[in-house]
């Protein structure tokens, strides 16, 4: 611990017994532990990079605030955080390959978001989904389906229900109207740091309505096509939320209808792709899709892509500092609409254009499963169904999202 890095973590300003602080959090999961810390700390722990000794994270305070750091404070500071998992070290990687092993052999990945995300129990989780379709600005309820054969791909969001409703309602209730799929390959977001742009598991997916389980083929297909190792991070899909909402849906919709799910995690592919470069290239991409659309023109309608994205995070949570107008988040309806019409065009690299225009402003989080499913659909024109923005004015902050379908 010569050199403590830090492991990326959310910071949100808080008061706290008359104090301006930051409260240190673990939005993967992975640690339960928030830390609070003042200004100076904070001045600390930037310097927790892996880089700095902890002699030059001294030498750097004592030169900002003309007072020495003694070496007793630094070192309770690294041991706490530690003990929190918040650091790097060999006391992360024992807990993790603990965690991983657990997982696995559990053959299960149990509800993770039953806490304020959703009813625990069955029937409330079955009224509570069904009320999304009848709320103001929802699409009312599905009809028997209309069309004849499973569209292709479905846009949902993935942000909570409470309040992103009326976009998963959007959403499911277009997948209601068409004939059921018999498997659902969900396309969600890795919201922690991967080693591989995408993260399959085997685990079977339990929510307050039962357990859903795994396609075995058309898991072992992309296993075929892929690259890399699908399961080296295969612990981030046990606190993800992404998939998991999907499946609730799904399950809310279909009860009557047996089918089966692939869950797959896609990571930011910025990591991966070197300046100047394209996802396209990357043979794991490549690879991706070439299962997916294998799947896609297997047995015709067997198989649905449901990509899971949200799209614009912008202001004070998310490190925009000022108000946010409604001036502003016009402005950002703008440009997501924009980007929601390259994609409904099915132009992966019009649609990544469009994302990168504003040089990450919006902090779109739903790129890289976007951009799978539509390099997967190979074209296909979509459809918006729903654009929605939840805006929470307390803190100034906003998130968007939309609803699509891909026939």
């Amino acid at each position: 611990m010569d050199r403590p890095k830090l492991r990326p973590l959310n910071t949100v300003p808080v008061k706290h017994d008359g104090q301006e602080l930051i409260c240190l959090y673990d939005a993967t999961g992975v640690s339960d532990k928030q830390v609070l810390v003042n200004a100076q700390t904070l001045f600390i722990l930037s310097r927790f990079d892996g880089a700095h000794t902890l002699d030059e994270i001294k030498l750097a305070y004592t030169r900002r605030y003309g007072e020495l750091l003694l070496g007793d404070r630094i070192a309770r500071i690294v041991g706490q955080l530690d003990e929190a998992l918040l650091l790097e070290g060999e006391r992360l990687e024992r807990h993790l390959a603990e965690q991983l092993d657990a997982y696995r052999r559990s053959g299960v990945r149990q509800p993770v978001h039953t806490e304020g995300g959703y009813p625990r129990e069955a029937d409330e989780l079955r009224s509570y989904v069904r009320s999304f379709f009848a709320m103001e600005g929802g699409p009312g309820l599905p009809e028997p389906p209309k069309q004849p054969t499973p569209i292709a791909a479905l846009v949902a969001p993935h942000i909570d229900f409470e309040r992103g409703a009326r976009g998963y309602a959007h959403a499911y209730r277009a997948l209601a109207e068409s004939a059921p799929a018999e498997t659902y390959v969900i396309l969600g977001i890795a919201h922690r740091p991967t080693s591989t742009p995408y993260v399959a598991t085997r685990n079977a997916f339990a929510t307050p309505l039962g357990t859903v389980e795994v396609d075995g083929g058309v898991l072992e297909l992309i296993e075929s096509e892929y690259p890399g190792d699908l399961y080296a991070d295969e612990l981030a899909h046990a606190a993800e939320h992404s998939v998991e909402f999907q499946v609730v849906m799904l399950q809310a919709l279909f009860e009557d209808r047996p089918f089966r799910i692939v869950p797959l995690l896609a990571a930011s592919f910025e990591p991966f792709v070197a300046d100047g470069g394209t996802p396209a290239g990357l043979p794991e991409v490549e690879g991706m899709v070439r299962a997916l659309r294998g799947a896609l023109a297997g047995d015709r309608g067997r198989v649905c892509l449901i990509a899971a994205v949200d799209l614009a995070h912008v202001g004070n949570q998310f490190g925009d500092p000022g108000a946010l107008p409604a001036a502003a988040r016009e402005a950002v309806e703008t440009e997501d609409r924009a980007t929601l019409a390259a994609a409904a065009r099915g132009d992966a690299e019009a649609f990544l254009a469009s994302v990168e225009k504003d040089n990450g402003y919006r902090k779109i989080c739903g790129v890289p499963a976007l951009y799978t499913t539509l390099c997967a659909v190979g074209g296909a024109g979509g459809r918006l169904l729903h654009y929605e923005q939840s805006f929470t004015p307390e803190i100034q902050s906003m998130v968007s999202f939309a609803a699509m379908v891909f026939p």
